[in-house]
């Protein structure tokens, strides 16, 4: 993740949030929810991660 930051594809700020989102839903015991950010989170990082190394 630290190379993906370098890059400046990720947005400290978006991240946190993010990952407060996944956090709040986990805690809430709402696990479909959690899934479904989580699976979000991670697609949209690949879709950054792949677009960046395609330039």
């Amino acid at each position: 993740m630290a190379q993906v930051q370098d890059r400046r594809l990720l947005d400290a700020h978006d991240i946190a949030a993010q990952h407060r989102a996944i956090l709040d839903a986990v805690r809430d015991h709402d696990g479909d929810l959690a899934s479904r950010l989580l699976h979000d989170h991670l697609g949209s990082a690949e879709e950054r991660l792949v677009d960046a190394l395609s330039d």
